[in-house]
């Protein structure tokens, strides 16, 4: 009897031997691939995650700064001049004005206003065909991004940012800069520059626009001008006139694009370290440039 236990104990001690073995072996293998295939390929793919971030962001944040402060220049200063007016766009058509003589002849405001506007097109354009999806460490981020972005699209060209009490009554604003629109003006500002895609510079989009074989490049920002042309002699302080009398519901387009702009601002760079910071209550200063009742449609501006 005690020769039998002593041998079924040795056998169950092997046993539990030779599974320790097995199992000790396996977790080695899971430990080995974890920290030797696994964790680097982790590591790897959130490197390159990063480095397309920064590669991508930095160059789409700096074009959404110089939109959102020009919309702000636009709406303090430019609007109450006659910068904008139709006579000057019809100068710079002919090669007046800023194009015979940058350093007296008006114009230089409305080329640069649209130049900025397409300049964020092109990399935005750029970070599609380079990038595809920007996708950021977490994906909540990723989807926040993408959701401004589209806001940002349907401000242009969505028709529901007021509602009027008489559908039959004018009123001057534009939407036609539809989705596939802003894709072609993105399209006519990029160049290859040192073996990478890259934006025109404002002397390159100067050149491009002054060229008279080059109608196309014109062609493709009529509608982007469109937004802009002869808002003039108008006082955003006394926004309710200017809507009543004067009919002119561009202002709410550019303010929604101003609040949606500075929303990728803040997503792109929430600490201000790479632009002008704006101060806490920016992003409210900006919509109070309306009436309260347009509020609401701005800030849940859909996505699609």
């Amino acid at each position: 009897m005690r020769n039998f236990l002593q041998t079924a104990l040795g056998e169950f001690t092997i046993g539990w031997f030779l599974l320790s073995v097995v199992v000790g072996g396996l977790f080695g293998a899971i430990v080995k691939y974890l920290f030797e295939v696994s964790l680097p390929q982790s590591i790897k793919r959130k490197q390159r995650i990063e480095e397309k971030v920064r590669k991508y962001s930095y160059p789409l944040l700096q074009a959404a700064n110089d939109v959102e402060l020009r919309i702000q220049n636009v709406l303090n200063k430019g609007i109450r001049t006659n910068w904008l007016k139709s006579s000057v766009i019809k100068e710079l058509e002919c090669g007046g004005g800023f194009l015979k003589d940058p350093c007296e002849g008006i114009g230089y405001f409305f080329l640069s206003t649209v130049y900025v506007f397409a300049r964020y097109f092109a990399w935005l354009e750029i970070l599609k065909r380079e990038a595809g999806f920007l996708d950021f460490p977490q994906g909540k981020e990723s989807m926040g991004f993408y959701g401004i972005l589209h806001r940002i699209n349907n401000a242009f060209r969505y028709t529901e940012l007021w509602q009027l009490k008489d559908k039959k009554q004018h009123v001057k604003d534009c939407a036609k800069l539809y989705r596939h629109v802003q894709s072609a003006i993105g399209e006519i500002m990029i160049i290859e520059r040192n073996k990478e895609l890259d934006c025109l510079s404002f002397k390159e989009f100067v050149d491009r626009y002054t060229d008279s074989s080059n109608a196309r490049f014109r062609f493709w920002l009529r509608n982007l001008m469109s937004y802009f042309e002869d808002l003039a002699d108008i006082d955003i302080a006394k926004i309710d006139q200017v809507l009543t009398e004067k009919r002119e519901y561009r202002i709410i387009r550019l303010v929604a694009l101003q609040y949606w702009y500075f929303k990728l601002i803040q997503f792109l760079d929430p600490k201000f370290e790479k632009v002008q910071s704006r101060g806490e209550r920016y992003v409210q200063r900006i919509l109070h440039q309306l009436p309260d009742a347009y509020h609401g449609a701005i800030i849940t501006l859909p996505m699609d």
